[in-house]
Parts: structure tokens; sequence; C-alpha cells
């Protein structure tokens, strides 16, 4: 990001919320540094915020196949062509982190409204 700013180039800045071993701890953390980038650094454009989806061929959605109980994903994910990814989500963050989908949909709205506070020079309010 320095060099992006020393460069006059403005940027995008990425977060996600609710990888495996998320926790509440991590999540404010995450939060907190959004805010100091925000601060420190006038050149950030905006932010884009959001769970990590369980695609399938990915290692998230595989770990996540072998964790479903039965019943508990209403759809099969060996045979399915279209899933339904809110829940997929709900239950990776159920078995991959200590928070919950709640906490942590907070946290990501909470850092979107960072975004809509980045105006020409930077954090505003």
């Amino acid at each position: 990001l320095w060099f992006l700013e020393n460069l006059k180039i403005r940027s995008m800045l990425s977060f996600l919320y609710g990888l495996p071993g998320e926790t509440k701890g991590t999540a404010r953390a995450t939060f907190e540094f959004a805010k100091d980038i925000l601060r420190d650094y006038s050149m950030v454009a905006g932010i884009l915020t959001g769970f990590p989806i369980p695609l399938p061929g990915t290692q998230l959605f595989n770990e996540l196949k072998l964790k479903i109980r039965p019943g508990e994903y209403q759809g099969d994910l060996e045979r399915d062509d279209v899933f339904d990814y809110e829940q997929l989500v709900k239950l990776q963050i159920k078995y991959f982190t200590e928070c919950s989908f709640e906490a942590l949909r907070n946290f990501i709205n909470k850092t979107s409204r960072l975004s809509a506070k980045v105006g020409k020079f930077g954090l505003t309010g």
C-alpha cells in the first residue's frame, strides 16, 4: 500500500470474515486493521468484504463435505450442479470458526460502512 500511495494509485481492499480458525478476536482485529489502513492511506478508494464461499473443488468445500452430517444440507454435494451457497457458508462457519454467522455478518456490515466514509482524501468522520 505504501508503494501505491507514493505513486498516487488508488486501490480497493478486500477483507474476508469467516475463514477457518476465525474468532471474535480475529474478526475484531481485522476490522481495526481496516480502520487503520483507511486512516493511514488516503489513496484507498474503498473496501470489499464478505464471507469465503466454499466452491466445489476448493479445499474449503472438500473439508466441509467431510463435516456435514446427514440432513444438515438440503441437496447432494456430490451430484448437484447448483448449490445453496448461503447454507454452505453458514455450515462452514459453524464447523470451522468460533463465531456465529450473525456476529461475522455484523463485522462485514461494519467494515462495509467504513467504505462509505472514504472521501476523496481518505477516511472522514
